[in-house]
């Protein structure tokens, strides 16, 4: 939980100026995070193998936890506000993350996927991530990394696209 918790810690503070940044980015940022390491390495970046199901996407099992704790730390502060026509979570860093935790590899896959995914409306990145894994899943049932191995077996053209796009997305 403490490699989660200053990952965490780490995204916040590199996406404190996205005016857009709350709850639902960050817990798509670890989602994505987390699913391509596995895919490219065979293990998490944040130390988490487990996610369960929520209303947007696949969540950290221990996020709020994380969070909790991160607060009592004052390490960061965790506003709500309203946004739109509903309530974002903003988290406002107050001492800065210790960086030496991650390499200079991982440092830069952070930044790239924070970066593709502060790029993009909540909404937009949460239908990314609602693929065949996550529509399987009951509300609150864990979704395990390896998950991500499966393949369905009918493969939709709307699939390929979400997927082209969301590489290419990588390399714009």
């Amino acid at each position: 939980m403490e490699r989660l918790k200053e990952l965490v810690h780490y995204i916040c503070d590199i996406c404190k100026n996205e005016s857009a940044f709350g709850a639902t980015k960050l817990n798509k940022i670890l989602w994505y995070l987390d699913t391509f390491a596995f895919l490219k390495f065979g293990k998490s970046l944040s130390g988490s193998t487990k996610y369960v199901k929520r209303q947007y996407g696949p969540v950290p099992q221990r996020i709020l936890t994380v969070l909790e704790e991160l607060e009592a730390e004052k390490a960061i502060l965790i506003e709500e506000r309203e946004y739109y026509k509903g309530i974002i979570r903003n988290y406002i860093v107050l001492k800065a993350p210790d960086e030496e935790v991650f390499t200079a590899e991982e440092k830069e896959l952070i930044n790239d996927m924070a970066q593709t995914v502060c790029r993009r409306t909540a909404k937009e990145i949460s239908d990314l991530s609602h693929n065949a894994v996550w529509e399987t899943a009951k509300n609150g049932e864990e979704i395990p990394l390896y998950a991500v191995l499966a393949v369905p077996d009918k493969i939709t053209s709307k699939d390929e696209k979400r997927f082209d796009d969301f590489i290419m997305s990588r390399h714009s």
